[in-house]
């Protein structure tokens, strides 16, 4: 329960953080606090800082879970309290920090308060669209490690054998094949309507251009680009017997609505059968 029940005990000490005026806002925080400083019931009541978690995390202090500082609020009572707090600091990265924790609850709990009725909610909503584009650009993200990436990739491998794109009105679809019939219902088409397919390629793309086409159907330009840039380029005989290799024992397959082509393991031609793949490779005039 909490033990400050006088009004200016506890604004003296939410003052003396140096994060916060002391306005109309304030006083109406503080008259809530009291208001519910002898509740003892929990039910559907959540715990409550005066002094805000915020503020600990950005003074690197630990943070004051004592009495004095924590109180049990009711849902809509709770979403004020932090509406109160955002326009009583006067701190910009905590007003930023209390203003995300408004919108996150008041998303959570909208059915117990229409937090749209504040006067000041729109004020509020659009500093929290400016803040969260800066929490997002200023987020230090950690660096994930190669052995991670490989994980990942080994994880997707294969995850999407037998899917087949669908689009309509410029907007693309990964569908399973099992549900086609449903999209083209719909009046999607198959394959996909990307307006940036025929945009010039790079100059990394140009140096690299087997890895940088891999598994893209390329426009008349990529041709070019990349016939000239292969053109009277010789593999080594290393290399062609490599490419040899690693046919022995392979058949190419290909989906006869999406046009994927894949170079097929004997022990894995049953399953691509399954998803409906027939054997040889799609005729160039096909595609």
């Amino acid at each position: 329960m909490l033990t400050l029940l006088n009004n200016q005990d506890i604004k003296t000490k939410i003052l003396s953080t140096n994060f916060f005026s002391d306005n109309d806002y304030l006083d109406k925080y503080i008259h809530l606090i009291l208001s519910n400083g002898s509740q003892t019931d929990r039910f559907e009541r959540q715990k409550h800082h005066i002094i805000p978690r915020s503020y600990f995390k950005i003074v690197n202090l630990k943070i004051d879970n004592s009495d004095n500082n924590t109180i049990y609020l009711s849902y809509s009572d709770h979403i004020l309290a932090h509406y109160y707090l955002y326009f009583c600091t006067s701190d910009v990265n905590l007003k930023r920090k209390l203003g995300i924790a408004f919108e996150m609850m008041s998303n959570e709990l909208i059915s117990y308060f229409d937090v749209t009725n504040l006067d000041r909610y729109d004020e509020l909503y659009s500093q929290n669209i400016e803040a969260r584009s800066y929490v997002a650009k200023t987020r230090k993200r950690t660096p994930i490690a190669q052995e991670t990436k490989n994980k990942i990739s080994l994880a997707n491998s294969g995850r999407y054998v037998g899917d087949i794109w669908v689009n309509k009105d410029g907007h693309n679809k990964h569908i399973k094949k099992s549900l086609l019939s449903y999209y083209l219902s719909c009046g999607y088409k198959v394959g996909r309507d990307d307006p940036e397919a025929c945009k010039k390629i790079s100059d990394s793309q140009k140096k690299n251009p087997n890895r940088s086409m891999l598994g893209r159907k390329q426009t008349d330009y990529q041709k070019k680009v990349v016939g000239d840039k292969l053109r009277g380029v010789s593999k080594s005989d290393v290399a062609k017997e490599n490419m040899r290799s690693a046919r022995v024992g392979k058949v190419y397959m290909h989906d006869p609505i999406s046009l994927e082509c894949h170079l097929v393991g004997k022990d894995e031609v049953d399953k691509y059968i399954d998803f409906g793949y027939v054997f040889g490779r799609v005729s160039r005039k096909t595609m």
